[in-house]
C-alpha cells in the first residue's frame, strides 16, 4: 500500500505566542493565521524496496515516531518539502499533520481535522519534547484563513474566514527569506517560564488580534501594515525573536516603503513577512538584497489519498 498526504505551512499574522500552553491555559489565546501553498508531502509505503528520504534539516526520529504511534513497523516514509525547514513557517507541524493523516488512512480510520491537529501537537510537544504553540498544527490541518481561539481547557475553536476577507491584503504581502538560520532550535522554550513581563506583553499581543481583524474588515491595508509594525515591537518584548541582523533588514525594508511586518516563527532567522504597497516591493528587495518567495492561500488543508 502507498499513501500520500499533503499539508500546508502557515503565516501567523497576529497572536503568535498566545497559543503556548503556559499562557492560554490561564488567560486564553487568540491567533490570526493564513495557511499557504508551501507544503509538506509525506508518502508512506510498505513496499520492500521503498527508500526512506527526508528534507535537509529533518530528523529520522521525528518521522519514525509517528509510525511507531500507529504501530506501523513495516511502513517506510518519504518526505518532500518545498520550503526551508527552519524558516519559521511551521514546517514540523505540517509534516506531523501529514504523517498522522497518512497513518489514519492506512488504518482505515476517519480523518477528523481537529483530532489530527490535537494529536500532532501532543506528539510533537509531549512525546518528542519540541516545545511550541498549537496554531501551526491547526493551520496545517484546516487550511484557509482562520482565527484560532485557544481555550483554557486545551480545546481550540476554529473560526474560518471567507476568501473575500483576505483577498484585498494579499497583493500587499511580501514574503522574503532572511537567509539567517536559528542557532538554537529550541529558542521558544524560554516561553515556558511565563514571567509577569511576558504575560503583560502577550496580553497586548492577544488584544491586537481583534484590532487587526477590524482594520482588515475595513480594508484599510496601510493602517493594518502600520499596526503590524507596532505589533512587531510588542512581540519583540515577549521573546528572543529578533537580533541585530534581523533588525537591520527590517529597518532597510521600512526605509524603502514597508509599512510594517514581522519575522515568522519563534525567531532568530527564517522568513520575514512585510506589508507594503506593491509598487514598493522591488525597492524593498533591492535595499535588503533578498529575494521574494511567491505564495498564495492554501484553502484545502490536509489532503490524503491512496496511490
Amino acid at each position: 500500500m502507498i499513501v500520500e498526504a499533503v499539508a500546508p505551512c502557515r503565516i501567523s499574522l497576529l497572536g503568535g505566542g498566545t497559543d503556548i500552553e503556559s499562557f492560554y491555559s490561564r488567560y486564553g489565546g487568540l491567533c490570526l493565521s493564513i495557511a499557504i501553498n508551501i507544503r509538506q508531502k509525506i508518502i508512506l509505503s510498505d513496499e520492500i524496496n521503498f527508500e526512506c528520504r527526508f528534507p535537509l534539516g529533518g530528523a529520522f526520529e521525528f518521522y519514525q515516531k509517528f509510525l511507531d504511534e500507529f504501530n506501523l513497523p513495516t511502513f517506510k516514509f518519504k518526505s518532500e518539502f518545498n520550503g526551508v525547514i527552519t524558516g519559521g513557517l511551521g514546517s514540523s507541524a505540517s509534516a506531523a499533520v501529514a504523517l498522522i493523516g497518512a497513518c489514519l488512512k492506512i488504518k482505515g480510520h476517519k480523518i477528523d481535522r481537529d483530532f489530527v491537529a490535537r494529536m500532532a501537537w501532543e506528539t510533537e510537544v509531549k512525546k518528542l519534547g519540541l516545545f511550541g504553540g498549537k496554531q501551526d498544527q491547526y493551520a496545517a490541518a484546516f487550511g484557509g484563513v482562520n482565527v484560532f481561539e485557544f481555550r483554557h481547557d486545551g480545546t481550540v475553536h476554529v473560526n474560518s474566514l471567507v476568501p473575500s476577507f483576505v483577498e484585498p491584503l494579499m497583493p500587499y504581502l511580501l514574503l522574503v527569506d532572511t537567509r539567517l538560520r536559528r542557532v538554537n532550535p529550541r529558542i521558544q522554550e524560554n516561553m515556558m517560564n511565563l514571567t509577569e513581563e511576558r504575560r503583560r506583553s502577550l496580553e497586548v499581543v492577544k488584544a491586537n488580534v481583534l484590532q487587526g481583524i477590524e482594520l482588515l474588515s475595513q480594508v484599510d491595508i496601510e493602517a493594518f501594515g502600520r499596526f503590524m509594525h507596532a505589533n512587531w515591537e510588542d512581540k519583540k518584548r515577549t521573546n528572543l525573536v529578533s537580533n541585530k541582523m534581523i533588525d537591520e533588514i527590517y529597518v532597510k525594508a521600512r526605509q524603502s516603503g514597508a509599512w510594517g511586518g514581522k519575522l515568522l516563527g519563534s525567531g532568530g532567522g527564517g522568513y520575514m513577512l512585510l506589508i507594503a504597497h506593491p509598487t514598493k516591493h522591488q525597492a524593498i528587495l533591492e535595499a535588503t538584497g533578498l529575494d521574494k518567495t511567491d505564495f498564495s492561500v492554501d484553502w484545502n488543508g490536509l489532503d490524503v489519498r491512496k496511490l
